[in-house]
C-alpha cells in the first residue's frame, strides 16, 4: 500500500461559506479513526500556508486557530508544521 496525502491550501476564508463547510466535512472524514484502515494507510494532511496577500494569504498562521473548527484542531489537523508560500522575490 502506498502513502496517501491530502493537500490543504490555507488562506483567508479557507473554512468560510458552503465550500469551506464541505472542506470541513472532508477533513473530518480523513482525520476520523477508522477500524478498517491501518495506521500506514491513514491519509497525511500536508499543510500549505499562503502568505502572499495578493493571493488571499494571511501573514499570521495563528489566525487559522480562530477560523478552524475546534474539533479539527483537537483532532490533530495542525500537528504538523505548515509550509509557508511567500510571494516571489
Amino acid at each position: 500500500p502506498g502513502a496517501l496525502f491530502f493537500l490543504l491550501y490555507l488562506r483567508d476564508g479557507t473554512f468560510a461559506g458552503e465550500e469551506g463547510g464541505r472542506l470541513v466535512e472532508q477533513l473530518r472524514l480523513l482525520l476520523a479513526p477508522a477500524k478498517d484502515r491501518s495506521k500506514l494507510t491513514k491519509p497525511r494532511v500536508l499543510l500549505v500556508h499562503e502568505v502572499d496577500k495578493a493571493r488571499g494569504g494571511l501573514a499570521e498562521f495563528s489566525r487559522f486557530f480562530e477560523t478552524t473548527p475546534e474539533d479539527l484542531i483537537t483532532g490533530g489537523l495542525y500537528s504538523d508544521i505548515a509550509i509557508a508560500f511567500h510571494e516571489e522575490p
